[in-house]
């Protein structure tokens, strides 16, 4: 399996309901942090959710100070030494 596929599954179990990978290697190296590819990874939201967000003032603030909002952080780090380990592009 590819570095690319399993990161792929590992962001789809993790809830993603999209993943790619896109070129950014003629961006300027402090655009793109000396990395060829971005990965974009996201989740469809419902019209409801969308509702009561655009409803609610706040809303984003309220859920990190309720300690609600579940943050994902993949230290780039990690995926640049799992590129080079692999010596495969993404």
């Amino acid at each position: 399996m590819t570095l690319k596929n399993e990161l792929i599954k590992v962001l789809e179990r993790q809830g993603a309901d999209f993943v790619k990978f896109v070129d950014i290697s003629n961006l300027s190296k402090d655009q793109n942090k000396h990395y060829p590819v971005a990965i974009l990874m996201g989740i469809i939201l419902s019209k409801e959710y969308l509702k009561k967000v655009s409803d609610t003032q706040d809303y984003m603030m309220n859920l990190i100070q309720n300690n609600q909002l579940a943050v994902f952080v993949v230290a780039d780090s990690a995926i640049q030494t799992a590129m080079e380990n692999e010596q495969c592009d993404l």
